[in-house]
């Protein structure tokens, strides 16, 4: 019974549980999602995150049997974003734990919006994989309502890759320099700044959560400029704990992006056919990437076109909160 339950929050004492936590929900839901402990060690780093009130945690004596987090990620369009994550141990569920931490979770983003962004609306967001029928139903239950859709898309990389077309003779092709990447960061948020779910990156969780994660591979990152300037860029990755469960070495190309008045001259292909050959020549087995469903850019077409197979699918669900004065 969940009566019999300590509920308090998160604290770094309790990382090796919560990736043994991780684990356990990982061998039944299969998302390809895997943490160790360093990774779970940069999440509580983001100095955004309150783990005192941002977290929960769920234990049966000294047990961690369930476990959330809150993570505001700013505004995104005027709307400020309010992202929740966490799981429940599978020898566990259905006994309302996660209910409760779903509960506490809705009310401490609530509590942020009033707190830090009253004036604008809200968002909360929860993003269950559609095949984990258990974490759709609890997140439809609470009042949450889908919105948009998600696709995880992987590509082998022992098959044929495709021919890496060329560029116009104004464009130059560069591997990623850490001296640019301020400029690089600008650019981003310039690129995506009318997308959906895009946040406006300051240095600080730029360097967090993109160039300064650990995950973050520079050596197979590249930069296209103009006249010195960047104007596209693709930046990849590589999460060692996914190789250590899986047996399988996945490159991932993170973030591809290209200024407005450069766009249609095909330097995303061009920087996504170059990534997967520097992940086909650094011995990987496959790539990744994850797209937006509706991106009005067509990515899905785009990818499937460079050999690329869609291996999961997500959907976000959200609860609006309106805006609450000032």
């Amino acid at each position: 019974m969940t009566s019999d339950l300590e509920w308090r929050s998160l604290v770094r004492p309790d990382i090796p549980a919560v990736v043994a936590l991780l684990a356990a929900a990982e061998r039944v839901d299969i998302t390809r999602e895997h943490y160790d402990e360093r990774d779970l060690d940069e999440e509580f780093g983001d100095e955004s995150l309150d783990p005192s009130r941002d977290t929960v945690a769920v234990l049966d004596g000294h047990r961690l049997v369930g476990m959330g987090v809150v993570r505001a990620r700013g505004l995104v369009g005027g709307t400020y974003v309010i992202e929740l994550w966490g799981t429940v141990h599978p020898d566990r569920r259905g006994e309302g734990i996660g209910r409760g931490i779903l509960a506490i979770q809705l009310h401490r983003a609530a509590a942020l919006h009033a707190e830090v962004e009253p004036a604008a609306d809200a968002r909360i967001v929860v993003r269950p994989f559609d095949h984990c029928v258990r974490h759709v139903k609890l997140v439809r239950a609470a009042g949450l309502h889908p919105l948009r859709h998600w696709f995880d898309m992987e590509r082998d990389l022992k098959e044929a890759l495709p021919l890496v077309p060329g560029l116009g003779p104004d464009l130059a092709v560069v591997p990623y320099d850490p001296a640019r990447d301020d400029e690089v960061r600008l650019a981003y948020n310039e690129a995506f700044a009318d997308s959906f779910g895009a946040i406006d990156h300051g240095p600080e969780t730029w360097a967090h959560w993109f160039t300064g994660s650990r995950a973050f591979r520079a050596e197979r990152s590249s930069l296209v400029l103009h006249e010195g300037r960047v104007v596209g860029f693709c930046l990849c990755y590589f999460y060692e704990a996914d190789a250590v469960v899986d047996g399988v070495t996945e490159g991932w190309i993170g973030q591809v992006g290209t200024l407005g008045g450069y766009r249609r001259r095909g330097i995303g292909t061009h920087l996504i056919a170059r990534a997967l050959e520097a992940h086909r020549d650094a011995g990987f087995d496959r790539a990744a990437l994850d797209v937006d469903g509706e991106s009005d850019i067509g990515g899905l077409a785009i990818y499937a076109r460079l050999g690329f197979r869609v291996a999961r699918k997500r959907t976000s669900f959200v609860r609006l909160l309106p805006q609450r004065g000032t």
